[in-house]
């Protein structure tokens, strides 16, 4: 093991706050890359753009039998973390310079977001997965995700104590990057959360499992697909909720600005995608409806 990443992680979990979830994330890429240089004979410090292009290539291209072909997305999350770790570095001048700056991202085709449609969103939190309690619990939680438009780890980390349901808003604690904000949702999801609450003490997780704990990230993801295949919607997961909540907002007029205090970007160039999305769906409507985007010679 690396004492220069744990002290990494150790930096990243008590002087920058991330979570868990995060973490977990930043200590699996760092140690694949670690192994990589054991296996080139090459120390942390000493690596450079060579050592860091090798094992992107393995990733790409991976030796057959030994771990599956991973996008180029995720190879640039794991080339984003090496950097990170070396811009560390730098500043505590355990190396001289940042070996990252020399190798390209692999390009990424643009993607947008994938949304419901707002009949598709009725239809899945009215009628999520499971009975009795736990769709209760799931009724509540779908609601809450496209109502406030959270992030899995988010909902998975609501405690009762921060749903005022008397003014409809929710105190995300501790949201991505450590921050934390204010954000309103609807009355389905105040009803949804006060029959929950109903067999709950007040205090602690408001998502619970058979076992009275924490409902887990997995849980949520586990859910949402669940509920999606029980109304013919499928590969439904959290962040399509969240998708369709900004989606939905801008369709209905909301501000940029407002959905990006909603969603808890950091930056408005990430909200941005979503007027992309409207377009889009503008530009399928036209060509789908209007009559001199037919073809048609006969309208006038």
């Amino acid at each position: 093991m690396s004492s220069i990443i744990e002290k990494w992680l150790y930096h990243l979990e008590f002087n920058r706050e991330l979570s868990k979830h995060s973490l977990r994330a930043y200590r699996s890429d760092t140690y694949s890359y670690y192994r990589k240089l054991e296996e080139l004979e090459v120390s942390l410090e000493a690596a450079s753009k060579i050592e860091i292009r090798s094992w992107l290539a393995s990733l790409l291209n991976p030796k057959k039998g030994k771990s599956k072909t991973i996008s180029p997305a995720t190879v640039n999350r794991k080339l984003s973390s090496i950097r990170s770790l070396y811009q560390w570095m730098v500043k505590m001048k355990l190396v001289l310079t940042d070996p990252t700056q020399q190798v390209a991202t692999p390009k990424i085709p643009k993607r947008n977001p994938k949304f419901l449609s707002i009949k598709e969103a009725n239809l899945v939190v009215e009628n999520p997965s499971q009975t009795g309690a736990f769709q209760c619990r799931n009724q509540a939680l779908l609601e809450l995700i496209y109502g406030a438009g959270l992030r899995a780890s988010e909902a998975a980390n609501v405690d009762c104590e921060n749903i005022k349901l008397d003014q409809q808003l929710i105190h995300v604690v501790n949201g991505k990057g450590g921050k934390d904000r204010l954000v309103p949702f609807g009355p389905p999801a105040a009803t949804a959360i006060s029959n929950l609450l109903k067999d709950l003490d007040g205090s602690g997780a408001l998502f619970r499992n058979k076992y009275n704990k924490r409902l887990s990230v997995r849980s949520i993801w586990q859910i949402c697909n669940d509920s999606g295949k029980e109304n013919d919607v499928y590969g439904l997961h959290p962040h399509m909720f969240r998708h369709s909540c900004a989606t939905h907002l801008l369709n209905a007029g909301a501000d940029l600005r407002a959905i990006q205090e909603q969603l808890g970007h950091a930056s408005l160039s990430t909200t941005q995608r979503y007027t992309h999305v409207n377009t889009t769906a503008l530009i399928e409507e036209y060509r789908k409806s209007h009559p001199r985007a037919k073809g048609d010679s006969n309208s006038k």
